[in-house]
C-alpha cells in the first residue's frame, strides 16, 4: 500500500527520480505491470534503452505519486490529453479530479508537480525518491522531504 500525502490547494509537491538507479529487471518489471497496454506499447518503441528506462520511470513516478493523494490504485489512473497534448486525469473519483500533475525530464532526472485545483497561489514542498524494491510489488522511498 503506498503512503498516502497531505495536499492542500495551497501547496505544490515537486517530486524528484533519478531514473538511472532503476536498474534491477524485478523492478522494471514490476513498474512496467503499473502501466496500461497503450503505455507499454509505447515504452518499447523508443530506440535507446535510456528514453525506454526515462519513459517507465515517469509513467510509473506519475501513477504512484497520484495514488498518495487519492484513493486511486497506480495501476487503475486514467488518462486524456488535454489542450497541449499532456495527460490530464481523466478518473471520476472527487479527489482524483482535484489532481493536477506537471512532469519535466533531462537525461537522468524527473521531476513531477503535483496541486490540488482551486485557484489560491501553493507553496511548494520538494521531495526526493528513490525506487526501493520493499514487501510490495516496489515503493518509493522518501529520501528527503522539505516542509
Amino acid at each position: 500500500m503506498i503512503p498516502r500525502h497531505p495536499l492542500t490547494s495551497r501547496h505544490i509537491d515537486i517530486w524528484l527520480v533519478f531514473y538511472q538507479t532503476i536498474a534491477g529487471p524485478e523492478l522494471q518489471a514490476a513498474l512496467l505491470a503499473l502501466l496500461n497496454d497503450t503505455e507499454r506499447q509505447q515504452q518499447i518503441r523508443f530506440y535507446r534503452p535510456d528514453d525506454r528506462l526515462r519513459y517507465l520511470a515517469t509513467r510509473a513516478l506519475v501513477r504512484t505519486t497520484l495514488s498518495r493523494y487519492a484513493p486511486v490504485a497506480p495501476a487503475d489512473w486514467t488518462f486524456i490529453p488535454n489542450d497541449y497534448r499532456r495527460p490530464a486525469i481523466s478518473n471520476a473519483h472527487a479527489e482524483a479530479r482535484s489532481l493536477n500533475f506537471n512532469v519535466s525530464h533531462t537525461r537522468g532526472l524527473i521531476a513531477l508537480c503535483a496541486e490540488r485545483l482551486d485557484g489560491t497561489v501553493p507553496l511548494v514542498t520538494v521531495r526526493s525518491v528513490m525506487p526501493t524494491v520493499s514487501d510490495a510489488p516496489f515503493a518509493w522511498t522518501l529520501l528527503k522531504r522539505s516542509p
